[in-house]
């Protein structure tokens, strides 16, 4: 039902997770009881990561039970955080994001990653 209601995200909003309840409730006082198209886009979208991300876990089962190797391996990533700007103000932020169900590479100390020294000492961590 996830991709179904996801692919008619024209006419129908999908929830998919309680986060995401608070937002659609005040999407619907402020409406009138409907929703916006950008709104429903917004979790159409997710559910369709969602069901991305189930489809591989059980792609993998399969693969596991029958011991054979699956002929495509998918990975699910999840939004970690969003790095500091460019070197340039005018470039946009590049994020970090890591394997869905496992923790990222490295832990943040302090501060917001990104061009310049914190940089230079997150890459050289990770590649060592």
């Amino acid at each position: 039902m996830l991709r179904s209601s996801a692919k008619n995200h024209n006419y129908v909003t999908i929830a998919t997770d309680p986060s995401q309840y608070e937002q659609l409730l005040t999407e619907l006082r402020a409406n009138g009881g409907a929703t916006t198209l950008a709104l429903r886009k917004r979790f159409a979208a997710r559910a369709f990561a969602l069901s991305a991300s189930y489809d591989s876990a059980i792609a993998s089962w399969f693969g596991e039970q029958l011991g054979e190797e699956a002929p495509v391996v998918n990975r699910a990533y999840t939004h970690e955080r969003t790095l500091k700007y460019g070197c340039n103000p005018h470039q946009k932020p590049a994020s970090i994001y890591r394997m869905l169900g496992s923790d990222a590479p490295f832990a943040v100390e302090n501060g917001t990653p990104g061009c310049g020294v914190q940089h230079a000492h997150v890459t050289r961590e990770i590649r060592q």
